[in-house]
């Protein structure tokens, strides 16, 4: 197999968060696994087979296949297994009662190995949010100002992806104290991580004053922060302070999907505007 083959490295390390769909995995591995199966099951059953025409060398060839996937999916038992195969057949000291041994050995080997390689399965409706490309064309949230958001939002969306929404809510809240603190600096107010709805009634204070006493610049950008208003209320409806300091607070997929797109909406607000 060549370098650049997908059989030849594990397709989950060529993605930031080690994501597969199960075709890709089928495609990298089913295959080669059932030849491979039925190639062990046959010589191990019948390892005199493996001295008849020839089969040692189509077995051989095979075998060094296995050897290159075994590196991709790091099956370091199973490798030297492998290597001990092809020194006992290269030595020529390697009968066929000694090879029933190997391959025995060999699939056992390959049999506890595999078993501690998990995967987890993202559903179908989480994959927009699981997505590494998630956020990953916008524009206003892919600037030098707002660089470090995106990658925070797709923490929070794996996590979401694979239910830890504890987890989730805990990286939606790094972003909206990040988007907090450019509110604030625009409205020349002080931030106070542990206690951000101070940012919105601030601007609900300034919106509560008198028209003729309004400055033009603000009359301007009122409806924009009225909308951060809008925003910071969806969010704080017992949200923070309770996933930072109750073991106990949980949060469902409904909880968590409509915090996020709370969210993304503030970041997207503030990022698009404040500069």
């Amino acid at each position: 197999m060549c370098a650049e083959c997908q059989l030849c490295r594990s397709p989950w390390k060529s993605d930031p968060y080690g994501v597969v769909s199960l075709l890709t995995m089928l495609e990298f591995a089913a295959e080669r696994y059932w030849a491979l199966a039925g190639l062990l099951t046959r010589f191990a059953s019948f390892p005199r087979e493996l001295h008849k025409g020839n089969w040692m060398k189509v077995f051989m060839a095979e075998l060094g296949d296995v050897f290159k996937d075994a590196e991709a999916l790091d099956l370091r038992s199973s490798k030297k297994q492998i290597e001990t195969i092809f020194n006992a057949v290269n030595g020529g000291r390697c009968t066929p009662e000694e090879m029933h041994r190997l391959l025995n050995e060999l699939a056992k080997r390959m049999h506890e190995e595999l078993e501690e390689v998990w995967f987890r399965v993202i559903p179908f409706h989480k994959h927009e949010f699981a997505n590494p490309m998630w956020l990953a064309d916008d524009l206003d949230l892919n600037t030098v100002e707002f660089g470090q958001v995106v990658p925070e939002f797709n923490h929070a969306g794996m996590c979401y992806g694979i239910s830890e929404n504890a987890a989730c809510v805990f990286h939606l809240m790094r972003i909206v104290d990040f988007v907090l603190r450019k509110v604030a600096a625009s409205l020349g107010i002080s931030y106070e991580a542990h206690n951000w709805q101070g940012v919105g009634h601030a601007i609900s204070k300034k919106m509560e004053e008198k028209y003729k006493t309004k400055t033009d610049d603000w009359k301007k950008s009122e409806p924009l922060y009225a909308e951060i208003l809008t925003d910071i209320q969806a969010i704080g409806r017992g949200h923070r302070n309770p996933n930072i300091h109750e073991i106990e607070r949980s949060y469902d997929d409904r909880d968590t999907r409509s915090l996020i797109l709370a969210v993304e909406a503030l970041a997207r607000h503030v990022a698009k505007n404040l500069r």
